[in-house]
């Protein structure tokens, strides 16, 4: 896998909230939590190097803190801090206004925001590419088929000259 990956879910870093560990190592939040779950252990470790890591952060989108991977005893909770997305719609009904969607999780948009800038950094600069642009005519199929239709006619109708009487 490349550094730009999930060495556990094998997804783009960059499609998710992203967590480092002590060791260096980046997977996504939830991949990471998730990992920490299936383990039960009393020291969370780093999935790929067996790290000890100790507690997740609380992040925006979360839905409930876990006892062991975002606190220890119930003393010390943390408290859940979910703001909904502020981008401000550009189309629609609610146009002009905050989306007030749920946000992913660890991050301050939702899913569809989230996207819509993805595309934006990932679009090529068209204008550039359509100067270049040079229009050669393609035949469809049904040209190049009528074509030689008209070629085997013609070979047939048309009376056969003698070149060597000539």
């Amino acid at each position: 896998m490349t550094d730009t990956c999930c060495d556990i879910c094998g997804d783009l870093l960059n499609d998710k909230c992203v967590i480092k560990l002590k060791c260096n190592h980046s997977f996504h939040y939830e991949c990471v939590m998730k990992s920490f779950q299936c383990e039960k252990k009393k020291m969370n470790s780093c999935p790929l190097c067996r790290q000890t890591h100790g507690l997740l952060p609380v992040v925006n989108g979360l839905t409930k803190v876990t006892r062991g991977i975002h606190y220890i005893d119930y003393k010390n909770i943390p408290e859940l801090n979910n703001t909904p997305c502020c981008t401000i719609l550009k189309s629609g009904k609610r146009k002009g206004e905050p989306c007030n969607a749920k946000c992913m999780l660890g991050m301050s948009v939702c899913k569809r925001h989230h996207l819509s800038t993805l595309k934006q950094v990932n679009k090529p600069n068209t204008s550039k590419q359509n100067s270049k642009k040079v229009k050669v005519k393609v035949n469809k199929l049904g040209d190049d088929l009528e074509q030689v239709q008209v070629e085997q006619l013609l070979e047939v109708t048309a009376p056969k000259i003698n070149v060597s009487s000539i």
